[in-house]
C-alpha cells in the first residue's frame, strides 16, 4: 500500500504546512537497534542545530522518538537518509523498525508518512 505522501510533490501546498520531521524507532532495547538509532541521531547533529531537535526514549513502549523541527522537513529527511546511506547495515536495520512522518500544526492529527518499516518497497524519500 502507498504513503499518503508518496506521490505528493515536496512542494504542494500540504506538504509546505508540515513543521516537524518525527523518526520513532521501535525496538530501542535491542543493541543492534540502539546502536543503529545512535547513528540515525549522529546524522541529525549533523545536519540540525541542537535546539532543534531532541530524542526521548520509552522502555515502557520500546522506541524512541526523535523529533526534528524544520520548515522542510521532507527535504531534510531526504539529506538524513543520504547520511545513513554511507552505514548500510544500520540504514538496513532502521529501515525494519521505524516510521517517518512530517507532522503539521495539529500533531498527529495532521501528518504525513514518508517511511514505514511494513512498507515493503522501503523508504521512498530515499529511493
Amino acid at each position: 500500500m502507498a504513503s499518503e505522501a508518496e506521490n505528493m510533490p515536496i512542494g504542494s501546498a500540504s506538504m509546505n504546512d508540515m513543521k516537524t520531521l518525527v523518526v520513532q524507532i521501535q525496538g530501542v532495547t535491542k543493541p543492534v537497534v540502539a546502536r543503529s538509532a545512535h547513528s540515525l541521531m549522529s546524522c541529525v547533529a549533523f545536519l540540525v542545530p541542537g535546539e532543534e531537535w531532541n530524542a526521548d526514549a520509552d522502555d515502557i513502549e520500546d522506541c524512541c522518538n526523535v523529533q526534528i523541527r524544520s520548515r522542510k522537513p521532507a527535504v531534510l529527511w531526504r539529506k538524513i537518509y543520504a547520511l545513513m546511506s554511507h552505514e548500510p547495515s544500520s540504514l538496513r536495520v532502521l529501515e525494519s523498525c521505524w516510521i517517518v512522518v512530517c507532522e503539521g500544526r495539529h500533531a498527529w492529527d495532521d501528518y504525513k508518512t514518508l517511511a514505514h518499516f511494513n512498507d515493503r518497497r522501503g523508504s521512498w524519500v530515499g529511493s
